[in-house]
């Protein structure tokens, strides 16, 4: 027992001290960058840096395996930005380095030292939002009527020679099963290439009614002739014909004979070779 214990101690004092101790490492944080209401991206910049960060391993244990918000934020809003290619320096990255906590940025991994952004003009334009979604009823039940979508449209904000290369924007891809009842749901936007254009919306709300599926028969509904009559020394036969009707078991229960009308052009008949 004596030697387990002075094992145990010494790991834990060569841990305690080995822990202690400052070391420099290096890892990835997310790169943000804010331009301008004029500018806007052209070619994406990376989503992230790499940086040499110095702390003892006690904090630097923390920074990676505990969770940490830091992040390199390059804020442009109130620069002037002219030329379409704007550097970042090393130092720039340093100092935008945020949420560092018992830690120290020394060094910041970039080509000659510096970021080339590459901006252009900005502008904002309207597009469609494509749905990608898919409600499949339950069995014995029917979508009545179309899929609503609210919005239909967006606003893309960015640089316009890349915004005016949307012509739609797709939501997630969803496939929402087994439905026996009206649903009404949000579905968020596709975030691909939202690094390089800004949403006026991040989602949808999409809604359909939902029905059991029914069906009714209605018999002896007239058959009308419009735009026309028959020629002479002809008739229609039958001129009386049954109608079956399917659709969702709310609207079937309110229709009634008097509203089927049921008619065929005289042209169909006239231009029938038969």
């Amino acid at each position: 027992k004596s030697v387990l214990g002075a094992l145990f101690f010494a790991i834990s004092l060569w841990i305690y001290v080995s822990l202690s101790t400052e070391y420099v490492i290096n890892t990835e944080v997310p790169l943000i960058i804010k331009l301008p209401n004029d500018r806007a991206i052209e070619v994406p910049p990376p989503e992230t840096i790499s940086i040499d960060v110095k702390g003892t391993g006690w904090h630097l244990f923390n920074f990676l395996f505990i969770g940490s918000s830091a992040n390199c934020l390059i804020n442009l809003e109130k620069s002037s930005i002219k030329d379409s290619i704007f550097e970042i320096s090393r130092t720039d990255l340093l100092k935008g380095m945020q949420h560092l906590v018992n830690v120290q940025a020394i060094d910041a991994i970039v080509e000659d030292n510096k970021l080339r952004l590459v901006t252009g003009k900005a502008g904002n334009y309207k597009i469609p939002i494509n749905p990608k979604v898919r409600i499949l009823p339950k069995e014995g039940f029917i979508i009545v009527g179309n899929i609503k979508f609210t919005p239909d449209s967006l606003i893309i904000s960015g640089n316009e020679k890349i915004a005016t290369a949307f012509k739609e924007w797709n939501t997630e891809e969803r496939i929402i099963k087994d439905i026996y009842l009206p649903i009404s749901t949000k579905v968020p936007l596709s975030t691909q290439f939202s690094n390089i254009v800004k949403l006026s919306n991040k989602e949808v709300e999409i809604s359909a009614d939902i029905q059991q599926e029914a069906s009714i028969t209605f018999f002896d509904i007239p058959l009308n002739i419009i735009e026309g009559k028959l020629p002479n020394n002809s008739r229609l036969e039958p001129d009386f014909i049954s109608v079956t009707i399917t659709g969702g078991i709310n609207d079937i229960a309110n229709l009634t004979d008097d509203k089927i009308k049921v008619q065929i052009h005289i042209d169909k008949i006239l231009k029938d070779s038969t």
